[in-house]
């Protein structure tokens, strides 16, 4: 009797460096992606927040354009620019991958 075996492959992809560390899975279900900060919080204590997202292989390539978006307009950036992410910001981010 002969038995047919599936081979589900994923592969890993990581990045870190001083404050962040991110792993990111892919496989034939998708992309995982797994995001850790580490940073102080107001009163000087060390901090350490972490996330996990499920994303469909559509939602990756998605988010992987407004991830290039954002590293060319950094690029150009002026060193005196302000950051932007008021409220306003990240509600908008978070429409644009829904």
């Amino acid at each position: 009797m002969s038995q047919h075996l599936t081979s589900n492959t994923s592969r890993l992809f990581s990045t870190s460096g001083t404050n962040y560390e991110a792993d990111i899975v892919a496989s034939s279900r998708g992309v995982r992606v797994s995001l850790t900060a580490k940073n102080y919080d107001t009163h000087g204590f060390p901090h350490v927040a972490a996330a996990l997202a499920n994303l469909s292989a559509s939602d990756a390539r998605r988010l992987a354009h407004i991830l290039r978006e954002a590293a060319a307009t950094a690029d150009t950036a002026l060193p005196s620019q302000p950051g932007i992410w008021s409220n306003s910001t990240i509600e908008n981010v978070a429409r644009r991958l829904a």
